[in-house]
Parts: C-alpha cells; structure tokens; sequence
C-alpha cells in the first residue's frame, strides 16, 4: 500500500462528490484506488431476516458474501477509529487508499474542503491537515487547490501524500523533501534517541510527527 488520504469537511462539503471524480482521475493515471468511509453512527450491512444479517445477529465475528462479481466482508472491529489498520488489512494493494470522512482521527494526512456559505474556516487537526481544498478565494500557509480542478488535486495527493511504508518523512512548507538513506537513518536515530526517554512518551510508540515553526526573527539571523 503506497499513500493514505483522508478527505474531510463538514456536512454537505462535497466529500464524496470529491472522491468521485477523483477515483477516476486516478484510475486514469494507472493507480489502483480503494474507499474507506468513515461512518461514526454506524450503518446497515444488510436487509434485516436475510441470511448474511442472521448470521451477524447470531454474534459471528466475521460475515462474508462472495458472489461472481463482488465480494463483501463485513466484520466486528476491535477499533472501528484505526482506520489506517483497516486500509493495511484490506487495501495493502492498492496505490492510494481514500477515505470519506475521519475528522478528528489523528495519525494520518487530510485534505480538507472549504465550501462557501458552509464551512468558511478550517476546522481539522493542522498538524495532519495536507491541503484545502476550496470553492472561493482563501489565504493559507497550506497549499490551496481549486475544487473543480480534479487533475490538480490528483496531482497534489500523487506527489505530496507520504507512502505509507518511508519510516522518515521529511514535509517543507507542504512539499515531500526525498532524503538519502543515510540522513534518513541519521534523523530517524537522533529522533528516537532524544525522545525515549521523555516523561509521557509510551516505548514502543510507532508515529511521532515533529513540526518546526521557524519565526521571522530567526530568518534575520541567517
């Protein structure tokens, strides 16, 4: 699995209007594409009295359906909020994996949609925040993209979302920096060394992301 996105944004935004035609942008470029939407009050799974849905009530942990064209699992999630766990488990495939929704899940990068008269300012978590997205005029210190430009959003998510699998991500200003073996080796070892053993920071931890925010002030020295 290459790259995960979430798209965000309040109700009635755009997401899966966003996603719509953003899947076939991708699709066209030679990327396989998986959807996860996030679904915080639940969701039906099947017609109540069918066998699938007694099968479920009956307390199974897992229900599949495999027919000639679609095949469907639905089963019961130790923690229905990992949704990066849920994309290794049933994405690892896929190139670029894009979910509807999870504002307010951490941990992974987001493109969230401004939509005018609806959601005036940003309201996700900036440190995970990737790109706006918007309808109208806005200034930002993340990159802005048109809402009607698909092939300018594919772009952003194809060369600015971090594979899943680099274990060091080096983000200026929005853009993915490449860093040699070496001084990925050197900054993921400093990190670790420096941080472990700090009061608060569990061993073991598996995502530590470090913003740096450098003052005008400190620009005047150089």
């Amino acid at each position: 699995m290459s790259k995960i996105v979430a798209v965000i944004g309040s109700s009635q935004t755009g997401k899966t209007r966003l996603i719509e035609r953003l899947v076939p942008e991708l699709k066209k470029r030679g990327r396989t594409v998986a959807v996860i939407k996030h679904c915080p009050h639940g969701f039906l799974f099947d017609v109540k009295g069918k066998d699938s849905h007694r099968f479920f009530q009956a307390g199974a942990d897992g229900v599949a359906m495999a027919g000639p064209d679609l095949t469907a699992v639905v089963k019961r999630p130790s923690d229905a909020n990992d949704l990066r766990a849920i994309a290794r488990a049933y994405f690892r495939d896929a190139d670029i994996v894009l979910i509807e929704g999870g504002k307010g899940i951490t941990g992974f990068r987001n493109i969230e949609i401004l939509h005018k008269g609806i959601s005036d300012e940003p309201a996700g978590a900036p440190y995970d925040l990737a790109a706006l997205v918007t309808d109208f005029a806005f200034k930002s210190d993340k990159p802005v993209l048109d809402l009607e430009n698909i092939p300018a959003v594919a772009d952003f998510v194809e060369k600015n979302i971090p594979d899943e699998d680099d274990d060091v991500v080096l983000e200026v200003d929005g853009t993915l920096i490449p860093i040699k073996d070496f001084v990925r080796s050197f900054m993921k070892n400093t990190i670790l060394g420096m941080i472990g053993s700090l009061r608060g920071v569990e061993q073991g931890s598996r995502h530590i992301r470090i913003g740096i925010l450098r003052r005008e002030e400190e620009d005047e020295k150089l």
